[in-house]
């Protein structure tokens, strides 16, 4: 399971596999992928990643289930 090191920070991210970075957890908001200032780690909140700010319903997330496979919340706009 990959944890993060310390509450309320992104510490532990990347995930390193090997000695290289391998996953990163991103909140994109807005949802412009091509604006660097609008990709922001997820932070770690004891048992999930989650967003520092914006967080609507408790989503965005991440977190392993009970089988050790990421499961992703996400929470997209409605129209």
């Amino acid at each position: 399971m990959w944890n993060g090191s310390k509450n309320t920070t992104s510490d532990g991210k990347p995930a390193v596999v090997k000695g290289m970075p391998w996953w990163r957890l991103d909140r994109m908001w807005p949802d412009d992928y091509l604006g660097s200032a609008n990709w922001t780690p997820l932070i770690w909140a004891g048992d999930t990643w989650e967003a520092p700010d914006h967080l609507h319903g408790g989503q965005p997330y991440a977190s392993f289930n009970d089988s050790s496979q990421l499961e992703l919340s996400v929470r997209a706009a409605h129209e």
